[in-house]
C-alpha cells in the first residue's frame, strides 16, 4: 500500500464518534495535563504519565497522576524527589508495578533536576539511558513531549491491527514498527498509533471485535472480510463428492440384515 492511501484511512478514524471514545484519548498521555504544550509543565505531567503507563490501563494511569498533582506540593520533579518512597508508592498502588516505578520515577526525577535542569530530554538515545524506559516509551515521550517524530510506537493494538488488516506480516511489535515506517510517510507516524490504539479499544477489540461497525471496513482488506466474519479462514475443509467410477451403473440394493432373535421372559414378571 502507498503512503497516499494511509490519510483517507486515518481522516475516517479520526471522524468516528465511537473512536473518539477511546480512553487513549480520554486519558492517555495528552491528557495528563492542562498546561500549554510548550512547557516544562506539560513536559513533565505527560512524562510522568507515559512513565508509569506500561502494563497498565490509561485511566488508571490518568488517575495516578491526577493524584499527584493534587497533593499540596503538586507534580514537579523537585516535589517528587523530596516525596517520600512510601507515600509515593501508595500513590501507584493501582498502577502495575508500582513498587518499581515509584524507585525509578524518583531517579529519574532527580536526573532531571541535576542534569537537564528539570526538563525532559527529547533525544531518544538519551530517554533510553533512563531506568525503565524503553525504546517504545523513549520514541513516545519524545513524540507527546517534543511534537518529534522519530519513529511510529507500536502496542498490542497496533501490532494486532496492522496484521489483522494485511499492511503487514510480522510476529512481533518491533517487526511491525519497521514495516510500518517503511509504508507510512514520518508525518502520518503519529497517526498510525493514535488512531489505531483508538480503534482497538473500542471497535476492533482482540476478543471480539465489533466488525460491523468498524468505520474502515469498507476501506481495507481485514481478515475478517466486509461481514465481520471470517471469510478467509475456515475452520473445516470441505471434501469434495466422489464421483463413482461408472456413472450409469445402478446403484447397489443395501444390504438386508437379518432380524433379532426375540428373547423370551419366563421370569413372571
Amino acid at each position: 500500500m502507498s503512503t497516499l492511501k494511509f490519510k483517507p484511512i486515518f481522516d475516517t478514524l479520526q471522524a468516528s464518534s465511537t473512536v473518539a471514545e477511546a480512553a487513549v484519548f480520554k486519558h492517555g498521555a495528552r491528557a495528563m495535563s492542562d498546561a500549554a504544550s510548550d512547557t516544562k509543565e506539560f513536559r513533565f505531567h505527560c512524562f510522568v504519565g507515559i512513565f508509569l503507563s506500561p502494563m497498565s490501563h490509561d485511566k488508571i494511569t490518568h488517575e495516578a497522576v491526577m493524584s499527584l498533582k493534587a497533593l499540596p506540593s503538586g507534580l514537579t520533579p523537585q516535589s517528587i524527589v523530596d516525596m517520600d518512597l512510601d507515600v509515593l508508592k501508595s500513590k501507584l498502588t493501582k498502577v502495575n508495578h508500582h513498587k518499581s516505578k515509584a524507585e525509578n520515577l524518583k531517579t529519574a526525577c532527580a536526573r532531571l533536576l541535576s542534569e537537564f535542569d528539570g526538563d525532559v530530554p527529547s533525544e531518544v538515545p538519551v530517554l533510553q539511558t533512563f531506568k525503565g524506559i524503553g525504546p517504545k516509551i523513549a520514541l513516545l515521550v519524545s513524540e507527546v513531549c517534543w511534537n518529534k517524530s522519530v519513529g511510529i510506537v507500536v502496542d498490542t493494538h497496533v501490532h494486532r491491527i496492522c496484521n489483522k488488516i494485511g499492511w503487514v506480516k510480522t510476529k512481533d511489535p518491533e517487526g511491525t514498527r519497521k514495516a510500518m515506517e517503511a509504508l507510512v510517510d514520518s508525518s502520518e507516524h503519529v497517526l498510525v498509533n493514535e488512531c489505531l490504539v483508538a480503534l482497538g479499544q473500542t471497535i476492533c477489540k482482540a476478543a471480539k471485535p465489533d466488525c460491523a461497525n468498524c468505520p474502515i471496513r469498507e476501506m481495507v482488506d481485514c481478515a475478517f472480510g466486509k461481514t465481520g466474519t471470517p471469510s478467509s479462514i475456515s475452520s473445516k475443509k470441505e471434501t469434495p463428492a466422489k464421483t463413482p467410477a461408472n456413472p450409469e451403473a445402478k446403484p447397489k440394493a443395501p444390504k438386508r440384515r437379518a432380524p433379532k432373535r426375540q428373547h423370551v421372559s419366563v421370569s413372571g414378571d
